[in-house]
């Protein structure tokens, strides 16, 4: 990604970083997917930075998955969902689609409460809880059943450490 296109995906990350935060609060769980666009897995990867900076816990998904899949897991895990697509566009697009926790596409009142943060910034108290857990095997079917392999890779951020370790997801 070059430099202008990080900055964008940076800002659009606050933007709904913001949105949740006035919303739900620093503790309102973010999952973000990707489908198999260039830099999707990349963009994905800069959010989850940017957004596990602001005290936000994340759930980056490790693989390409489908933006049904990954709206299924934000009501199932009741958390808002942030998905790298360009839907039906030509596959040189890229986007970024925000899901709220009910797994439907966001109303007219929620994306312009996001577009309204364009240019606000905002800080939230960092906690030592505040993770990105990369699931390498994906979420929850749309049967609801978990992969008996669901493992997570867990990176813990604080202001001075960075803690691994693994989990079996839940």
């Amino acid at each position: 990604a070059d430099g202008s296109e990080s900055e964008m995906c940076g800002n659009a990350a606050r933007c709904v970083g913001k949105y949740v935060y006035d919303t739900f609060g620093h503790d309102k769980l973010i999952i973000i997917g990707y489908d198999p666009r260039r830099m999707a897995p990349e963009y994905a990867q800069l959010c989850a930075e940017e957004l596990a900076q602001k005290g936000f816990n994340v759930k980056l998904a490790s693989r390409v998955l489908p933006t049904p899949v990954l709206a299924y897991n934000a009501k199932l895990l009741n958390a808002s969902a942030i998905m790298f697509t360009a839907s039906h566009n030509p596959p040189e697009y890229l986007g970024m689609k925000y899901i709220p926790d009910y797994a439907g596409p966001a109303t007219s009142e929620i994306t312009d409460k996001i577009v309204a943060n364009i240019d606000l910034d905002y800080e939230i108290k960092h906690s030592s809880d505040a993770f990105i857990s990369i699931l390498f095997t994906g979420f929850y079917n749309t049967h609801g059943a978990a992969h008996p392999n669901n493992i997570s890779f867990t990176i813990n951020f604080d202001l001075n450490h960075i803690y691994f370790h693994t989990h079996l997801l839940q």
